[in-house]
């Protein structure tokens, strides 16, 4: 019994303390709860963090957030011009019209065995044209005819002479063979056919032979 009653008085004495104190606390420091040591930082409202952390994220897919869009740009001009320091004979971020002209000139050359590269089409071909047109008619031959201006780029993936490209131009094969002065040339000397012959192309004999003794 007299255990009892020497417990009760402690635990009387802890609560009336501990009032006490919460009482003392509250008067020095108002109703705020003791902060935890901070280690040097601030306090950080999460609610801002978060949104600081997701703005750019959601900028960079939605295309959102001015600051973020200036911050992009920046990152991405900085890439760019590490790149160009580091590979100085490389053209990044441009695209090269000759070298597409180029695969498309190719690539017609390629599926025709005979093509004949024009300024317009065959109705307004130039007194050139009509030579290696009527030439090719002779020997038998009717060569894919490429209108050259119906495409804004590809002169450019045509030889060139002189500054632009040499029009009328032959392929063979797949393979440049020349412009009117070449073709001339070769229909005299024999190298017409003979490239005719390489890549498997039918022509009249007789009508090689006449040019050649022309």
């Amino acid at each position: 019994m007299g255990f009892e009653i020497f417990f009760l008085a402690f635990v009387t004495v802890i609560v009336v303390v501990a009032v006490i104190v919460r009482s003392l606390w509250s008067q020095i420091f108002g109703n705020k709860s003791p902060r935890r040591p901070s280690l040097g930082m601030e306090q950080v409202d999460m609610a801002k963090f978060r949104a600081g952390i997701r703005a750019p994220i959601m900028s960079g897919i939605f295309g959102r957030g001015l600051e973020s869009n200036r911050q992009y740009e920046h990152a991405v001009a900085q890439t760019h011009a590490m790149a160009a320091r580091l590979n100085p004979d490389v053209t990044h971020g441009t695209y090269n019209n000759a070298d597409s002209a180029q695969r498309l000139v190719k690539g017609i050359a390629l599926q025709n065995k005979v093509a004949l590269f024009l300024s317009g089409s065959e109705a307004d071909a130039t007194e050139n044209e009509v030579i290696v047109l009527d030439l090719l008619s002779a020997l038998g031959l009717s060569p894919r005819i490429v209108n050259v201006a119906s495409d804004a780029d590809m002169h450019l993936g045509l030889p060139q002479r002189d500054g632009a490209a040499d029009l009328p131009h032959l392929y063979l094969g797949g393979m440049a063979f020349g412009g009117i002065q070449t073709i001339l040339d070769a229909a005299r000397d024999g190298s017409l056919t003979t490239g005719l012959t390489r890549v498997g192309i039918p022509f009249d004999a007789d009508a090689a032979e006449q040019l050649r003794r022309s």
